[in-house]
């Protein structure tokens, strides 16, 4: 247990200077501390001051008993005031040790109140007592829209108004809530915006004549802008493909990562709008469904995460020419024994249109290629004739064997499709020929089953027409 002594004598005694000289028990004198209490002067102990010694100094150093003001006037830390007896701006509590909340006021007095005229810009004056207690701001791709929420403190009072404002330039605009949510004492509002890299972006709250706001720190990213070289991988004459070099963020503007990339095409020989693929996770790609002998310019722009994360068409630019397409197949081809030659068939068809839809080709150049092979083999056979006429002669014919004629035409990059016939080895009934032994011989003899001309006359006509004999 702590006790404290004072020491007690008539005021008289304490003001004159033979008591302060003459006392054996204790020396006072102007610097010791004293307080008075009617008629006589109580003497505190050090750190305490005033009535009955009830004060406590808050200096440094030493304080005058009778008013607390501190030797050289220098306060201990966290006071402040002619005697110390003061929180420092930014402090309350007993002992001055609680800071003031920081989002509300630059200075509150001892129970922990603003003082008035002391609030953050956002908080309302004077008391402080409704403010922004946060904004929050999305992060997005710069013109890609996204949210922003304000959370005010209102404590229940009543309704205030709260809009967001967008400034660009010195010009702003004031954009509204387009949803709220409330509790007893909060309310956050939210904001559909579309974010502008330029601008900066405040929540404000209106009322009555005053206002506050707090400036959101917001994250927009910069679409990334590719600069690479491209190269032709292949063509087709309806696909080409290439590759491309990586977006480098030490040499391309914008921001990173880089997570794709994207084809643009269009026609080289028109302003017509661009047309672009789907997202590529590597450095090559192919555009499809072109157009064939065509020109066209092509160009990649870098996608970063995100919606809206491709970035602008990069101004690296290729272009590449479609090769020609498959012309169209030939028709009525037809094939006959040479009457001279019963091991010779002449082959005919008819000539195909020279045109640039049915060559698919805008160069007129084209030819004509004939296969022959037996019907068991693999593949297409072997070429027995090419070049522009439409028909030719097929020599060395095994009558007994099954062959497969097939026709193509071609252009300068590719080869149409095969147009097939085929010689049948089966015999036809007496008297019938054809590939499928359906039409009559015109005579009375035995008739070569594909051309129908006789090999020999029935025994009852005579040789080499069949054109004489006995009907009975």
């Amino acid at each position: 247990m702590k006790f404290h002594a004072y020491l007690s004598v008539p005021l008289e005694s304490a003001n004159s200077s033979s008591y302060c000289t003459s006392t054996a028990l204790l020396k006072v004198c102007t610097d010791i501390a004293a307080a008075v209490t009617g008629n006589v002067v109580s003497f505190c102990p050090a750190g305490r001051y005033g009535a009955g010694c009830a004060m406590q100094c808050h200096c440094a150093g030493s304080c005058n008993s009778l008013t607390g003001s501190c030797r050289g006037n220098i306060c201990a830390e966290g006071w402040k005031g002619s005697n110390c007896q003061e929180c420092e701006s930014g402090f309350y509590g007993e002992n001055c040790e609680l800071e003031c909340r920081s989002t509300k006021c630059t200075s509150c007095q001892r129970l922990g109140k603003c003082v008035k005229g002391s609030c953050y810009s956002n908080w309302l004056h004077p008391y402080c007592e409704l403010g922004i207690l946060n904004a929050t701001f999305l992060s997005a791709n710069d013109g890609y829209v996204t949210d922003v929420y304000c959370t005010i403190f209102h404590g229940g009072a009543q309704e205030v108004d709260v809009i967001l404002m967008a400034t660009k330039d010195d010009i702003s605009e004031n954009i509204t809530s387009s949803q709220k949510q409330d509790s007893q004492e909060i309310t956050s509002y939210k904001f559909s915006v579309l974010p502008d890299i330029d601008s900066t972006y405040t929540c404000v709250i209106l009322k009555a004549n005053e206002s506050a706001h707090l400036a959101i720190l917001h994250v927009i990213f910069e679409l990334p802008s590719y600069n690479g070289s491209l190269q032709i991988n292949m063509t087709t004459s309806s696909t080409i493909s290439i590759k491309w070099t990586a977006w480098d963020n030490t040499t391309d503007e914008g921001d990173g990562p880089v997570i794709g990339y994207i084809i643009h095409h269009r026609l080289s020989n028109a302003e017509t709008d661009w047309k672009q693929s789907l997202i590529h996770t590597t450095l090559s790609g192919t555009v499809f469904g072109l157009l064939w002998d065509t020109n066209y310019t092509l160009a990649v722009s870098a996608v970063r995460p995100g919606g809206g994360g491709e970035g602008p068409i990069g101004m690296q630019r290729i272009s590449a020419k479609t090769l020609c397409g498959k012309p169209s197949a030939v028709h009525n081809m037809t094939h006959d024994i040479i009457e001279t030659d019963p091991q010779g068939i002449l082959v005919k068809w008819t000539e195909i249109e020279m045109d640039a839809e049915t060559l698919k080709c805008f160069n007129s150049t084209y030819f004509y290629t004939v296969y022959l092979k037996l019907s068991n083999d693999e593949g297409v056979g072997n070429v027995v004739y090419q070049g522009i006429d439409t028909k030719t002669a097929i020599y060395n014919i095994d009558v007994d064997a099954t062959y497969v004629i097939s026709i193509t035409v071609s252009n300068e990059d590719s080869e149409g499709e095969f147009f097939e016939s085929h010689l049948v080895n089966h015999e036809c009934e007496t008297g019938y020929f054809g590939e499928n032994c359906e039409e009559k011989c015109s005579k009375p003899c035995t008739c070569h089953r594909l051309t129908g001309n006789c090999v020999s006359c029935y025994s009852n006509w005579i040789e080499p027409n069949c054109e004489i004999g006995e009907l009975f």
